[in-house]
């Protein structure tokens, strides 16, 4: 087993935060001021992420078959409001890649 790649370790701290985010906007909700922040680690999330997976992770440039598959299901998982919050998909999906090299 080799060692994740710097890049691909930074990537999965990003994801772990966005995900500790998320979790602390969905305690937020039960205040009545988390619903309308929850929306800003997703973004963040499918434009880093997307990027990392776009830019770094293909043969050259472009997504693979996979990584777009995933990301559009991960990312459609995170918008759900109270699932987004609740689960780790942006981890999972950062650890899924790390996993396929």
């Amino acid at each position: 087993m080799s060692f994740p790649k710097p890049g691909s370790t930074m990537m999965f701290f990003l994801a772990a935060i966005l995900d500790l985010i998320g979790l602390a906007c969905l305690i937020l909700d039960f205040m009545g001021i988390g619903f309308g922040i929850s929306f800003i680690p997703d973004l963040l999330g499918g434009v880093f992420l997307g990027s990392w997976l776009y830019f770094v992770r293909g043969d050259g440039m472009g997504f693979s078959g996979t990584s777009a598959k995933k990301l559009i299901g991960f990312s459609g998982g995170e918008l759900i409001p109270a699932l987004g919050d609740i689960a780790p998909f942006w981890t999972i999906l950062v650890i899924m890649e790390i996993l396929q090299d």
